[in-house]
């Protein structure tokens, strides 16, 4: 279907925008910047939560980051799997986006 391989496609470049610009505020000098990251943590969470199981784009744009087969699988179990519900999906993901790109 057109339509969404279109939706797909914009979610992918959205995504991947969203998860740079997550991880340059996360390596600047000048710390924590909650009004930058934590709307971009919220999106790239959402996003990874209704599309990552069915568009490779996502998964793309994870490894393109830097994360390994290992880091993916445990973003997966972390952030699909055991957590429940929209806030602890996003404690999850802005907690592994911190330790990847804050070391």
């Amino acid at each position: 279907d057109v339509l969404e391989a279109c939706r797909a496609m914009i979610a992918g470049e959205l995504f991947s925008a969203a998860l740079s610009g997550l991880a340059s505020s996360m390596q600047s000098l000048h710390g924590d910047r909650g009004d930058i990251e934590g709307p971009l943590s919220g999106l790239v969470t959402d996003i990874y939560g209704a599309l990552a199981e069915r568009h490779p784009a996502i998964r793309h744009a994870l490894v393109n980051a830097g994360f390994s087969s290992a880091e993916l699988s445990d973003l997966e179990t972390r952030v699909l799997r055991e957590a429940s519900g929209e806030k602890a999906q996003r404690v999850a993901m802005r907690a592994i986006l911190q330790q990847k790109f804050r070391g």
